[in-house]
């Protein structure tokens, strides 16, 4: 939305380290009643070629463990994608062009993932 400020809304986002960008729903990018920025050719899972809405928004990451809270923010682009069958728990995902500033280490006995960004 240019020259607007888009609303804040709360989004559940997995962690795709295969994908090369983020992505959003377009459901979810229709709900931000956002405007693509330009449109992109893209080759997803399905190994076909797709034209995608690119958009520009603000991701805000925000953790609370022991009382204590963590955001980080940044602007980004996401690529709009088909929007999942009815039911899917996320709205989109987080590739590596967000991940390249963060340290991730996953612990599989555990199954505790461990986030540190980079200075």
């Amino acid at each position: 939305m240019k020259g607007k400020k888009a609303p804040s809304v709360a989004a559940k986002l997995m962690i795709d380290t295969g994908a090369a960008k983020t992505a959003i729903n377009n459901t979810f990018a229709a709900k931000l009643n956002l405007v693509p920025i330009r449109y992109e050719q893209v080759v997803g899972v399905s190994q076909e070629s797709q034209e995608c809405p690119v958009y520009m928004l603000v991701l805000k990451l925000s953790v609370a463990l022991g009382g204590k809270r963590m955001e980080y923010s940044c602007s980004t682009e996401a690529l709009g994608i088909p929007s999942p069958r009815q039911g899917e728990p996320y709205d989109g995902f987080l590739g590596r062009d967000f991940l390249a500033f963060w340290r991730l280490t996953y612990d599989g006995p555990s199954g505790v993932i461990e986030m540190q960004i980079e200075p």
